[in-house]
């Protein structure tokens, strides 16, 4: 069987942009080759997947790169589709080319349909290209059962024709024992920076939390930043981008992470996190209540104080998150697609 991959986010040369989809295309990857050395895998992406990445893959994956990216979707990959057919096609970037005969579609959140104004112009495009993936996909793959019962409700889709497959937490979080090494104690942001992570809104609470607990605390902030700016404000560092072997030394010391979206439909730095032993201050809608549980502190968004006086709790106890984290492995994830997949192999 022959089995085609949108693995375009893994071929993105914006180190900004290897959060989310590109971690989770990546490590299925990676688990696939373990789990199925059988069937041949089709990677097509807008640009050449980097060698160090490939090398993860087994023999049986071939990365077809289709240049240039302008067209991508749209024109390069339903063209190589027709030329040369797939028996089945992952949709991992929730969106589907034409040309595609069997398809399931990975739907990651429906955020896009519910606070619009977070996503800009994306919006539009993302309402477009889900609706479509929706209605030719043979089966729907999605990260959190919160997820699951949205895609349910706004599109009368069958309950059985959904998987819940959660994501894992990837070796370097698990396995790391250092701590970051920083003048203060601090709280944590991970993500791509983007309108809808409310940010802002975390700032607000730090200050707050500056002023309540009269000793020095530092809010550190990792990940590029997509139209967001910020003034610089006491306590607040902004690194940028930070590879993950430095990233899973910040999680490990933090106090805190602080995930205040509203839209998550799963939340990978939370479960990074809590595999490092770092609790979680979470905004109670979405899928952050399911997938935090009780390795945090839920709060309202449209409360700061109650942001604050989660900080304050976590500066004087420390919440037990191991349990939770085990729940997610990325080789149960990519089990459940290979199973689904052979559902094709007639």
């Amino acid at each position: 069987m022959v089995i085609g991959v949108d693995a375009g986010a893994i071929s993105s040369q914006d180190e900004r942009l290897n959060v989310g989809v590109y971690r989770v295309t990546r490590e299925l990857l990676k688990h696939l080759s373990h789990i199925d050395t059988i069937n041949t895998y089709r990677l097509y992406s807008f640009s050449s997947i980097p060698k160090n990445i490939m090398k993860e893959f087994g023999a049986n994956m071939i990365n077809i790169p289709l240049i240039p990216s302008m067209g991508y979707m749209k024109i390069h990959l339903p063209i190589e589709l027709v030329l040369r057919p797939v028996d089945i096609f992952l949709g991992l970037s929730q969106a589907l080319p034409l040309g595609v005969r069997h398809a399931i579609g990975f739907i990651y959140d429906l955020g896009f349909l519910h606070h619009p104004e977070v996503y800009g112009k994306q919006a539009n495009v993302l309402i477009k290209q889900t609706a479509s993936l929706v209605a030719r996909s043979e089966h729907i793959v999605t990260i959190s059962n919160a997820s699951k019962q949205d895609i349910v409700q706004t599109y009368g889709m069958k309950s059985e024709d959904i998987t819940v497959a959660y994501p894992g937490v990837s070796e370097v979080f698990q396995n790391n024992k250092a701590k970051a090494v920083n003048k203060n104690p601090y709280f944590l942001i991970v993500g791509l920076l983007k309108p809808g992570k409310n940010i802002p809104v975390a700032i607000a609470a730090f200050t707050r939390l500056l002023k309540q607990v009269g000793r020095p605390y530092d809010l550190i902030i990792i990940g590029g930043g997509i139209g967001l700016s910020f003034t610089s404000q006491k306590g607040v560092h902004f690194l940028g981008y930070v590879p993950d072997k430095e990233l899973a030394k910040w999680y490990k010391g933090a106090t805190a992470l602080l995930a205040l979206s509203e839209t998550e439909g799963f939340c990978l730095p939370a479960v990074e996190a809590m595999a490092s032993g770092c609790p979680i201050i979470y905004t109670q809608s979405g899928a952050l209540p399911e997938i935090v549980g009780k390795a945090g502190i839920g709060v309202s968004i449209k409360n700061i104080q109650t942001i604050t006086d989660a900080m304050i709790k976590l500066t004087k106890e420390k919440l037990k998150t191991s349990t939770q984290s085990e729940k997610y492995n990325w080789s149960v994830f990519a089990k459940k697609v290979y199973d689904l997949c052979s559902r094709f192999n007639s």
